[in-house]
């Protein structure tokens, strides 16, 4: 019996915790916002960087930090802040736009190799709402399901029974659609294969040693596909198909 008491003081303590801090984030995020308005972005960015130390991430966060570096016209990091806040929510415009804008900043104009047409359609409509929205339209569907195999049961007439067996087929469809889409974009947002130059001019090189051949060169603000990791170095590919190793400290990961 007492065990149970502490687990449940325990459990109210840890959301009060929780509720205290994010009232606290809040005042702290509308506090950089009036910082932002006002023109320190300086300011802005330390009490944004302040809420992502507790733990508290979110697209619109990221999007503002973004913004703020922009104005401070560190490109990198406002590309960095964007790809972070795309990853969470890819179809906002004002996200993509800003990306777009902060990309025609860099040095580096690479072209880009564009995927099998269907890929990227597919891609495209699971883009369109991150994991836990997908989980819950997966959930929405199953619950339908559900409902339309229990009224199957009890259904009657014949034409009922194929009625509701088509409607469960139906959304049945949709949550193999919803699961699996849920999937895909949590694997995305967790997949940490992605990073942004932040070295000013990196040499790119054939092998994992700051004498080996330079295959390249680029620039800060450069996305790169993060392929392999070895002694402190990343085997990277850039759009065009181009791959080769960087030092792990030139870039920081999406």
């Amino acid at each position: 019996m007492e065990n149970r008491i502490k687990v449940i003081l325990i459990a109210i303590i840890g959301m009060f915790v929780i509720n205290s801090a994010y009232a606290d984030n809040q005042e702290i995020f509308k506090t950089a916002n009036k910082h932002y308005k006002a023109g320190n972005y300086e300011n802005a960015i330390e009490l944004y960087s302040k809420i992502l130390k507790t733990g508290e991430h979110s697209a619109e966060l990221y999007f503002n930090i973004g913004n703020a570096n922009y104005k401070t016209a560190n490109y990198p990091k406002a590309i960095l802040y964007y790809e972070k806040a795309k990853l969470l929510s890819p179809s906002d415009d004002d996200i993509n736009l800003n990306l777009r804008i902060a990309n025609q900043k860099i040095v580096d104009k690479i072209p880009v190799i564009e995927p099998f047409f269907l890929y990227s359609w597919v891609m495209s409509q699971v883009n369109m709402f991150d994991s836990t929205a997908w989980a819950m339209a997966f959930l929405v569907h199953l619950s339908i399901v559900i409902i339309a195999l229990a009224l199957k049961m009890f259904a009657v007439t014949p034409w009922k029974k194929r009625l509701y067996f088509g409607i469960a087929c139906l959304f049945g469809l949709m949550a193999l659609i919803g699961i699996s889409s849920a999937i895909t974009r949590l694997d995305i947002e967790n997949a940490k294969d992605t990073a942004i130059v932040m070295t000013p001019v990196v040499d790119m090189k054939s092998g994992l040693d700051p004498t080996a051949e330079t295959s390249f060169v680029l620039h800060e603000g450069t996305k790169v596909k993060i392929l392999d990791t070895k002694d402190n170095w990343f085997k990277v590919k850039i759009s065009d198909g181009r791959e080769a190793w960087i030092p792990a400290k030139d870039v920081e990961v999406i």
